[in-house]
């Protein structure tokens, strides 16, 4: 298991719900947290070491990932309950609307962070971040990942 104190990012959200029987979206307000990434990885050993993965090669992955997360506002592309536009109005901006409800959400496109998810809660994210952390670790070679039988990664509020 690896547990570091510099795998943590800052992060803005809400997570909506859209009612499939009344249409209604049901939407926390904006708010943010502190989060931290915990990565556990198991399978066999590597020949001739005592490791499955150099942790250094997970930690800066995870670290790349969290970094890239921090200080933004976490927009799920997929959500039932959103429509979001990229690059609207303009090139500069991010417009996120509220499905059903005359709520319009606007911000920079440098602090949106535009995410392949339905909902911005740590379970979504948490299956995130292992995409993303084992896409990572996957430029590096076969050499890196071949002994990865199971990537679990948690990602927690705290």
């Amino acid at each position: 298991m690896l547990e570091k104190d510099n795998l943590r990012f800052f992060a803005a959200h809400f997570v909506a719900k859209l009612d499939p029987v009344s249409g209604k979206v049901l939407r926390e307000t904006l708010h943010g947290h502190n989060y931290k990434v915990v990565c556990e990885v198991s399978g066999p050993k590597q020949i001739n070491s005592p490791y499955i993965i150099d942790k250094n090669d997970i930690q800066d992955a995870a670290k790349r990932i969290c970094d890239s997360f921090h200080s933004k506002m976490l927009i799920p592309t997929r959500s039932p309950a959103l429509i979001v536009q990229d690059f609207f109005p303009d090139k500069d901006h991010v417009t996120m609307r509220v499905k059903n409800v005359n709520e319009v959400f606007q911000f920079p496109r440098k602090d949106a962070l535009l995410l392949d998810i339905e909902y911005t809660s740590i379970e979504d994210l948490a299956e995130l971040f292992t995409k993303l952390i084992y896409g990572e670790l996957a430029k590096k070679g076969p050499q890196v990942t071949s002994n990865i039988s199971q990537l679990k990664v948690s990602v927690q509020e705290y």
